[in-house]
């Protein structure tokens, strides 16, 4: 026949709580028990390293962002000076001043889109190589 077997209860092991930016999380050991203590201090502290990680990043982009929208404005402002000019003047320019004008209103327009172009890269999520 089948032996009946007595199994004592399981011992209780202790749950320990291990320290993490969110608060404790419980961990069970059966070896050692050990305390720790979160205190509003290294709570803080914490929070603190969170937030100082994830300021100057966009601290940086946005300065670099507004950067550009003050290149495109000085751009902007140029192209229109161009313009106006070469309207002013189109009938008293020679052929090569009026050349010179439209290399540089192209050289503006190329300037521009590269600026366009990297925003666009800096909105997107940075892709994995």
């Amino acid at each position: 026949g089948v032996q009946a077997v007595s199994v004592p209860p399981i011992a209780k092991i202790p749950t320990v709580g291990v320290p993490t930016c969110s608060g404790l999380v419980p961990t069970v050991s059966a070896i050692f028990t050990t305390a720790s203590v979160v205190t509003p201090y290294s709570r803080r502290k914490c929070k603190e390293k969170m937030v100082e990680s994830d300021m100057p990043k966009k601290k940086k982009l946005q300065e670099q962002i507004d950067m550009l929208i003050d290149g495109l404005d000085r751009n902007n402002e140029i192209i229109a000076k161009h313009l106006k000019e070469y309207e002013q003047s189109q009938a008293e320019l020679t052929i090569g001043e009026k050349i010179d004008l439209i290399n540089e209103l192209v050289k503006y327009q190329d300037h521009h889109s590269k600026i366009l172009k990297y925003q666009a890269q800096q909105s997107k999520p940075l892709s994995k190589k």
